[in-house]
């Protein structure tokens, strides 16, 4: 008996959750066992011998023998074989134990499984704490402490190299897009051009510092593109947990301020005042216009019932470039302190319309690629905490990219989702009949 799997999710059957988790029944596990595939032995495994004699943690190796196949892999790029005779040269001053080409030009028969899934024990009533959010289509859980890395992480000191780094991708930052830095084209000719400038520019010795030019590049570069992806995923789980209300869009004008500082500050002070005085909630970025390079503030908004300031009216503005009347609706209070506002009610929007709200995340998120940080008001969850059963959960999932991340997907009957919060409707200890949806209606 299997109850229906939420959309976005795929299920599969892999003999390896069986064993990691063996909380299921016997019958379950024995229902989805399959002959296990044949797996080719890992190519980057470590020599013993040379793990002898090489000095590094297991972590910095892995990501040096990741690279080097990396970069074997690729399309014929400039400076390609160069970058293989330092790695190469590197390995063996090093005794780090690398794939032959041979290795590497072969290709494994069984596909990745980046996402595994398996259903959830009916009849276990045990209890735990978990944390838990909205994902846009599921609630999703998770227990505290169950996917802590246990690994060895590899620390490094920040030096003069960093404060150089940083300065000079944040000059190529200005001239490429956030999306162009995701091209690999782009990324290797990056990589390339910054080692020649360390190199030839402030002559860093390999032998000197801790790790290899290359070695270091790279890792600032992934190390920037992690970063990134964390905000967009602290972003996302802000953005979801709180049912907005209105999009604002706030410009900055000459008359009422010296400069953009006083501008930002003046703004920013304002919303923390409405968020502890009129519970408002607020997510917004600063961005300068690309017609104009006027600096002005685009936001989501919670505002409660009855906690507005000012008035609502309706105002026009003719466009000398399009040479027609733009229609819109601001708030007199701002537009007494900061001058030119538009105002835009999206509650109606986002239950009428489901890429209403889609449509407006990527107007927020083509402004962060910019380089501008998201400012958040108080009392935004990323996520809450509560306490549930085993058999409150549908299924469980594991998306695998470097480690095995385990989720819940749960029972959205048993969840209340209110403006600002999402609670359970009934607590743990009460007594409820479990109804998950399996039952035939023709059947009764």
């Amino acid at each position: 008996m299997q109850s229906k799997i939420p959309d976005g999710l795929e299920f599969i059957s892999d003999p390896y959750l069986n064993y990691i988790f063996p909380s299921l029944p016997k019958s379950v596990r024995k229902a989805h066992m399959t002959e296990p595939p044949k797996v080719r032995q890992n190519i980057v495994e470590e020599d013993q011998e040379s793990l002898k004699k090489c000095t590094w943690g297991t972590q910095r190796i892995q990501r040096f023998i990741n690279r080097y196949i990396c970069i074997f892999r690729k399309k014929h790029f400039n400076g390609r074989e160069m970058f293989l005779s330092q790695l190469e040269d590197v390995a063996r001053e090093n005794g780090v134990k690398l794939p032959t080409r041979d290795e590497m030009r072969e290709k494994s028969d069984v596909p990745k499984k980046r996402l595994t899934c398996q259903l959830v024990d009916e009849n276990s009533r045990k209890v735990g704490t978990y944390k838990y959010y909205w994902a846009g289509s599921n609630y999703v859980a998770y227990i505290p402490g169950e996917n802590k890395y246990n690994g060895e992480r590899e620390l490094h000191k920040r030096t003069r190299w960093d404060d150089l780094f940083d300065f000079h991708y944040a000059e190529y930052r200005k001239k490429y897009k956030r999306a162009e830095l995701r091209d690999p084209i782009v990324r290797d000719m990056l990589e390339v051009q910054l080692e020649k400038l360390f190199y030839e520019g402030y002559d860093y010795d390999d032998k000197k510092e801790t790790e290899t030019c290359p070695e270091f590049i790279q890792r600032k570069m992934y190390n920037s593109s992690a970063a990134y992806s964390g905000r967009k995923r602290r972003f996302y789980r802000k953005k979801d947990q709180i049912q907005w209300t209105a999009w604002w869009t706030i410009t900055y004008s000459d008359d009422k301020f010296k400069n953009e500082q006083q501008f930002r500050k003046r703004l920013l002070n304002k919303f923390r005042n409405l968020a502890v005085r009129k519970y408002w909630r607020i997510m917004g970025v600063f961005e300068h216009g690309e017609e104009n390079g006027r600096l002005h503030f685009h936001g989501f908004f919670y505002i409660p019932e009855g906690q507005q300031v000012g008035e609502i009216e309706d105002r026009k503005n003719y466009s000398e470039k399009n040479h027609q009347w733009h229609f819109f609706k601001a708030n007199t209070e701002f537009e007494r302190d900061f001058g030119i506002n538009e105002y835009e009610d999206i509650s109606e929007a986002m239950s009428a319309d489901s890429k209403a709200m889609a449509d407006y995340t990527y107007k927020m998120l083509r402004y962060m690629e910019k380089g501008e940080k998201v400012f958040y008001s108080r009392h935004i969850p990323t996520e809450f905490e509560g306490r549930f059963r085993e058999n409150d959960m549908l299924m469980f999932f594991n998306i695998t990219c470097k480690r095995k991340m385990k989720r819940y997907i749960v029972r959205p009957d048993i969840m209340c989702r209110t403006e600002t919060k999402i609670i359970r409707k009934q607590s743990v200890e009460e007594q409820e009949v479990i109804d998950i949806g399996l039952v035939d209606e023709n059947a009764i």
